[in-house]
Order: structure tokens, then sequence, then C-alpha cells
């Protein structure tokens, strides 16, 4: 079947293709109908999105259509959480830009330093980010290094989720990535090896859960104890 032909899902599966994003099944990744049913519930709470890659023309086209414009999932971040300020940040300073409720910044995410500046400016006013998705290079020690600096700076009930992880580096980077007051690790697994993500959210008052898959995490919630 014809990517182009797939039927939406929910709604941000056709946010995603409108704003020609790569994140949902009509362009290519299967991501959308799980951050849907992952992100929905807070879409008018989350105040704060920072996504780490804002992507370029020449990247971008060849794969979701000659119409694409930097900034696209930034633009569909927005559309979905009506109440949010959406922050970019890329080492590309080509693709930085401002519109309404957006923000972008250059940075390096190899560089700690640099993503904990961001971060600070960020939350100078107390309030702590809903919401990080690393979009960025996709190099597991960038992943890492991203990770360990940002998640400091997540709010509680807060999601942190790295995008386009093979399949094969899902163990290494739950293994050696600092995760502390993580409530669950949603693993999606998609058709292809590197149409993964990991979805981590922060709380301080369980444990640690892992599942593969969303209807695993809702079938353990609801277990009687």
């Amino acid at each position: 079947m014809d990517k182009q032909n797939v039927p939406f899902e929910t709604d941000l599966c056709e946010i995603f293709y409108r704003h020609k994003v790569d994140k949902c099944p009509q362009l290519l990744h299967s991501y959308s109908p799980e951050y849907f049913r992952l992100l929905n519930d807070f879409r008018k709470s989350f105040k704060k999105v920072l996504e780490i890659g804002i992507g370029t023309y020449e990247m971008m086209s060849p794969l979701v259509g000659l119409d694409y414009k930097p900034g696209a999932s930034l633009r569909a971040w927005r559309e979905f959480f009506p109440n949010a300020t959406i922050n970019g940040a890329d080492i590309n300073e080509t693709v930085i830009f401002k519109d309404e409720r957006i923000n972008c910044f250059q940075v390096d995410q190899s560089n700690t330093e640099q993503l904990d500046k961001l971060a600070k400016s960020l939350t100078k006013d107390g309030k702590k980010l809903d919401l990080i998705i690393d979009d960025g290079s996709h190099q597991m020690d960038h992943m890492i290094n991203t990770f360990n600096a940002l998640w400091p700076y997540l709010e509680e009930g807060g999601v942190y989720i790295i995008e386009d992880i093979q399949a094969k580096d899902v163990n290494e980077f739950l293994e050696v990535s600092n995760i502390k007051q993580a409530t669950q690790k949603l693993v999606h697994r998609g058709k292809y090896y590197w149409d993964a993500f990991i979805a981590i959210t922060k709380k301080t008052s369980l444990g640690i859960t892992i599942f593969d898959n969303r209807n695993e995490m809702i079938k353990q919630l609801l277990a009687p104890n």
C-alpha cells in the first residue's frame, strides 16, 4: 500500500502529515499513533516543549516532499499543544527561526555546556520542561550526552523521547544512560531497524518498569494488586 494512502489513525497523524513531518506512517516513521496515545492527555497542560533537531530542506525534502520547510515538526507540536511554547535546537544556524510560540537556538548536542546553558535559559522562570524530543544527530554518544544533560530539567510527569534509535542500540542506551526518577520506559519498535523510539516518563514516587509496547504497559498498570 502507498504510504500516502494509509488512513490517519489519530489527529496527530494528520497534523504531522499536513506539516510534512516524517513522524507519521503516511510519510515515514510509525511514531504518531503511539505519540498520540502517550501525549494526548497532556495536550492542554504541557507548557514547555523542546525538540533537538529542526531539520534541513536538503535532508528532509527527499523523504517528505519538496514543499518541506525547516521547523515542520515544531509547527506541528505547536498545533498539537495549544498552550505550549515550542523550542527547537539545532547545530545548523541556517534553520534557526522565530515564530509565534516558537523559539529556536543554535546548539551542538555533543556539547554538554551548551545544552546546560540552553536548559537553564528555558527554565529560568522556575518551571521545567514538560516534553523533550531528541531528533538530532541520532548518534549514540550524542543521545546519551543530551539525555544526561537535559533530564534534570524535565518536569515531574514530563516525557523524554529519543527518536530514530536503532533497535540494536535500545538496550545499550538503557544501560549506559543516567536514568533516574523514571516511572516507565516505553520502547517502540517499528517495522524497520531505524523505526524505533524510547519514551521515558519522569516521576519521583514509583520505580522503573520497562515495556516493549503500550499495551503491555496498560495491562500491567490495570492489573489488580
